[in-house]
């Protein structure tokens, strides 16, 4: 129970409430794209959803990699893993969803399915999209935090005094070795 404690508490902060933030804008926009296609054009689920993760992923890329997440540099790594992390919370959440409403709803028509599943599928991509990004295509690793001015380095405390120690023993030969000279 104490492990999933500490991964809420390190999943839920102010960058959560800036992705949630993000994530409304793009929802909103991205829905209307989405339900606007498929309803009223009469284009197909996997082309309406597609538009629904187009728009919102290149939304999505510049706010939170700027505004949410505050990662500066690395461009082609991190859009290489932003493009991953989001065409897997695609596949699972959109391609999930239909199978599971189909499963359930299997006495409605087509139509309704693939509303619920879209729905349903707005809901599963943002929650799996989150812990993606956060963790994998905006993770700011420990290597990579004197590269990076947002985050200013910060070393363990031990790790600080183990190199205290370092200098001492260093100062201390210099001082004893210039005696040996004198």
């Amino acid at each position: 129970m104490k492990k999933f404690g500490k991964f809420i508490t390190k999943v839920v902060d102010r960058k959560t409430l800036k992705y949630v933030a993000v994530g409304t804008f793009n929802t909103l926009l991205s829905a209307a794209a989405m339900f606007l296609l498929y309803n009223l054009l009469h284009v197909g689920y996997w082309i309406s959803t597609a538009a629904y993760y187009i728009v919102g992923a290149v939304a999505g890329y510049f706010l939170n990699k700027y505004w949410t997440f505050r990662i500066k540099g690395k461009y082609l790594k991190t859009i290489l893993r932003y493009l991953l992390t989001v065409v897997v919370c695609f596949i699972v959440a959109y391609g999930g969803a239909k199978y599971l409403i189909k499963y359930i709803l299997s006495s409605s028509s087509g139509r309704v399915q693939e509303n619920v599943a879209m729905v349903t599928g707005m809901v599963l991509y943002p929650l799996l999209n989150y812990l993606g990004q956060r963790f994998f295509a905006f993770a700011v690793r420990r290597r990579d935090l004197n590269l990076n001015p947002v985050y200013p380095q910060k070393l363990p405390e031990s790790r600080q005094k183990r190199n205290e120690r370092k200098r001492r023993v260093l100062h201390k030969r210099k001082i004893s070795s210039r005696k040996k000279s004198s």
